[in-house]
């Protein structure tokens, strides 16, 4: 565990956020662009400060940077090296010595020129879809593709573009034919299937009951692999055009950021929020978990205790076409985006919001749901006793999945939580305790902190080194030692950030 730490930026401005950028609608369409410019350049301006300022590597924001921050803004865009051409780069060249200059200048024309180049080859991309797709592929002929961008060049031409793309979407159909033939085996010979399948067959089993599906000939096989495929990347290709402005200057930003190191994010408001939920392991909302399905936005699981379950109306496989305030104008979530759909539908404790959608059975019903507190389980430490009949004894084991903390809430913590069952753990009686931080990304710095406090009566837990080289020395501040037993740390490569620290203090 390393005794310094890279700084991490997290910034959340106005930026996207309708409450702020609100135009009236008589205001001409000039105004909105003007008031979006001044917001890019406040956040610009912003970001560019906390960097040089407080950023542990105090790197210069001038052309040198630009430089190297200009090929990690590309790969944001096409990462694997398959949507631009050599010719599109040579194109965006001009800008990448520019970036510095136009984080505060309003001006993103290297933003502006690469969207305009993505979406054409989007476009262009999925015209070829369309046209390849409107054939079956024939698998008689030994063919390959390079999906590692990093042991290939940009291609040349659009012939070559056109060609990398048609093998892409034979692979992707012959690779689900086969999964497609696989199951169909087990179906026909589930005896013959390995042990290790049994739940794999079950599940199929059930679902082909349930679906009352056939037994699929090759003939039937390949068809539906061609056209679950084509579905897929007619899907994937409207997703990535669906792409807002707001997305494209988070790329820019963060292109940047990268550059000083790895964990140095910009969240736009959006990420903030969702940064939030996922280190308190809560959220306001109705309690349902949602997903696209095409154009629409369907509801894929209601969560147990929620406000939609305490509710009734709202089921699982129901299409949400509106969403309002109580007494609000219901919005049209029909070709919105998930992430841009909740929005609409997340809202403070004791607000009322209205969802109008669409049954299974093809009627359409308005459902009132009070929004309350929706806690995620799987976010929250949890325990549990091992026990060793032929040895005698019984071991506590806690399962700590992230370092999460509500910073509004004192009582919401890892470390609350923890110390809950070591208290419960020892008054069973247990000869040893296991804590498990596998898998685990860390989280807050503060319960990696007090967590370990858990586990000894004093002394230094970490040392943080600011950018002048002042080290600070985090201790234990309770005297008192919950547990002081056998104690096993479980970490593997996942374990990072506050999980090293618990594990190397300990």
């Amino acid at each position: 565990m390393k005794n310094s730490f890279l700084a991490v930026l997290l910034i959340s401005l106005a930026f996207g956020n309708p409450a702020f950028a609100k135009v009236s609608s008589k205001k001409k369409a000039s105004s909105e662009e003007q008031v979006d410019k001044h917001l890019e350049k406040l956040i610009g301006t912003m970001i560019r400060s906390r960097l040089a300022k407080f950023h542990y590597t105090q790197k210069s924001l001038d052309d040198a940077l630009s430089e190297k921050a200009f090929p990690e803004f590309l790969k944001r865009f096409d990462y694997n090296k398959q949507y631009f051409l050599k010719s599109d780069i040579k194109a965006l060249e001009k800008y990448r010595f520019l970036m510095d200059d136009q984080m505060t200048s309003a001006k993103h024309e290297l933003v502006d020129q690469t969207v305009a180049i993505f979406k054409k080859r989007i476009n262009s991309i999925n015209e070829l879809r369309t046209k390849i797709f409107k054939k079956q592929f024939s698998f008689k002929k030994k063919e390959s593709v390079e999906l590692d961008g990093k042991k290939r060049d940009y291609f040349s031409t659009d012939k070559e573009l056109n060609e990398h793309w048609r093998k892409i979407f034979k692979q992707s159909v012959l690779s689900n034919y086969i999964s497609i033939m696989e199951t169909q085996k087990e179906l026909k010979n589930p005896k013959k299937s390995k042990k290790k399948d049994k739940k794999k067959v079950a599940k199929a089993k059930k679902k082909k009951s349930k679906k009352k599906e056939k037994i699929l000939n090759d003939k039937e096989m390949r068809a539906k692999a061609h056209k679950a495929q084509s579905e897929k990347y007619e899907k994937y290709f409207t997703r990535l055009l669906k792409d807002r402005r707001t997305d494209n200057l988070e790329k820019f930003f963060n292109a940047v950021a990268a550059v000083h190191d790895p964990h140095t994010v910009y969240f736009p408001p959006k990420k903030k929020e969702d940064f939030d939920i996922d280190i308190s392991g809560q959220l306001e909302g109705i309690g349902a978990v949602l997903q696209e399905d095409g154009a629409y936005i369907k509801v894929t699981r209601i969560v147990p205790g929620g406000a939609a379950w305490r509710q009734k109306g709202l089921e699982v496989d129901d299409v949400i076409l509106f969403a309002a305030e109580k007494e609000g104008t219901p919005v049209d979530l029909v070709n919105m985006r998930v992430d841009d759909a909740v929005r609409y539908i997340r809202g403070k404790k004791g607000t009322e919001v209205r969802l109008t959608v669409k049954k299974a059975d093809g009627s359409r019903k308005v459902i009132p749901i009070i929004r309350d507190i929706v806690e995620i389980e799987a976010s929250y430490a949890k325990g549990s006793i091992l026990k060793h009949n032929k040895l005698n004894i019984k071991v506590g084991y806690i399962h700590v999945p992230k370092f999460y903390r509500d910073f509004n809430s004192p009582d919401r913590s890892c470390t609350a939580d923890v110390l809950m069952e070591l208290k419960r753990l020892k008054k069973v009686g247990v000869n040893g305790m296991i804590l498990d931080l596998r898998n685990n990304g860390g989280g807050a710095l503060q319960d990696a902190e007090e967590m370990s406090g858990l586990f000894i009566k004093k002394g230094p837990i970490v040392q943080i080194r600011d950018p002048k080289g002042q080290i600070d020395v985090l201790k234990d501040q309770n005297p008192d030692i919950t547990y002081d037993g056998p104690l096993i740390v479980m970490v593997n490569r996942f374990s990072a950030s506050a999980s090293e620290i618990l594990a190397g203090a300990m």
